[in-house]
Parts: structure tokens; sequence; C-alpha cells
């Protein structure tokens, strides 16, 4: 006579711990998809420019390319559209790689180009394009100074000669409400410029 082996049966509790094991796993599935998927909605397309950027520059479609980064809650703060940019000009500073944020882009409209002819001992030496710098005034009869305009953008060096005999202008680019207080301060001829280190 043959006999056959019963069919191994699990036990009710060993059912019990397979299906909390089951459970545990689909959950920790579901989390690490839901992680997965708010990483990735977190990486997004933004603006970068591919070269420094002056204060005044007008942007063409060289000065900028597309990079995917993860951003999370301040995505709103740059641009994602090249086409949102060409054509307008930069209201500050933009370094070359950097993300292009929404308050460095403007109208032309929104600055003036003022051109500051000043001796080389009023200028610190070495400055270009691009340097922020803070413009002081003295008044000629109190002979106090005073912190005139602060971090203005240098969007051009012209250096006429050397040494302390020599002029340099420097060509800034400033809103509309600041030109008539700087065109009157450069006629004193009592200018000096600071220069931003960082």
């Amino acid at each position: 006579m043959i006999n056959f082996k019963k069919p191994f049966a699990l036990k009710p509790d060993n059912r019990k711990i397979l299906f909390i094991a089951g459970v545990t796993l689909i959950l920790l599935s579901a989390a690490m998809m839901f992680y997965k998927v708010k990483e990735a909605s977190a990486r997004n397309y933004v603006v970068v420019a591919t070269r420094s950027l002056p204060s005044g520059a007008v942007i063409g479609e060289d000065d900028l390319r597309i990079i995917l980064v993860d951003l999370a809650e301040v995505e709103n703060n740059y641009f994602t559209d090249k086409n949102q940019i060409i054509g307008n000009s930069v209201l500050k500073n933009i370094s070359n790689g950097e993300l292009v944020p929404l308050s460095a882009i403007g109208s032309v409209q929104n600055l003036r180009s003022v051109a500051m002819k000043l001796a080389m001992g009023r200028v610190p030496p070495e400055l270009a394009v691009n340097d922020k710098i803070d413009i002081w005034w003295t008044d000629p009869e109190s002979k106090i100074a005073q912190n005139l305009l602060t971090k203005i953008n240098i969007a051009q060096v012209i250096q006429d000669g050397t040494g302390y005999t020599g002029t340099i202008t420097l060509v800034v680019t400033i809103p509309p409400s600041q030109v008539g207080l700087l065109i009157s301060a450069i006629g004193t001829q009592s200018i000096d410029v600071v220069k931003h280190e960082n």
C-alpha cells in the first residue's frame, strides 16, 4: 500500500506572519515609489547664462542654455523658457553658469547708462566690466563725504593714460530715478569710487 504525504499546510499563526510581511513589503515599495516620484517632480528645466552678463546687456540666443536641476520650492524664482528673456536687458550682473532669476531681467527702459570721467587716483586699480562699486560724493563746502549710490554695476571701462595723471571713464547702468543725482555729483568733480571685493 502506497502512503501519500499530506500536503504542507501553514498553521494559522504562520499565515498571519506571511500576510503581515507581504503587506509590509507592499507598503515599503509604495513609499519608495512615492519618494522617487516626489524627487523627480522637484527637478525642473531652468535657464542659465553661458557667459557673464553685465548689467545693461541685451540678451541674445547664445547667452543662454537650458539645464535640468533640483529646485524644489524655489523653482518659481527662475526662468524656465529662454524666449521669455531674449531681447530683454540684464538689471543686475549674472555670472557664467548662474541660474537666471526673475529679478535680474527686465526691459531696456528700466536702466540708463551714465559715463563718469574720473582721475585715476579716485578709482581703485584694475576695475573691470561686471564689477560692483559704491559711488561716494564729497560736498565741496563741508568736505563731508557721503555714499551716493551703492552696488552699481560697471558696464564699460575706458582708460586714458596711466598713473595719477591719467583718466578713466566708467560707464554705469542705473535706474532712471538715480540719473539726476549722479550727473549733479559728476559736475562737482568730487566723486570717488569704492569697489566691492565680494
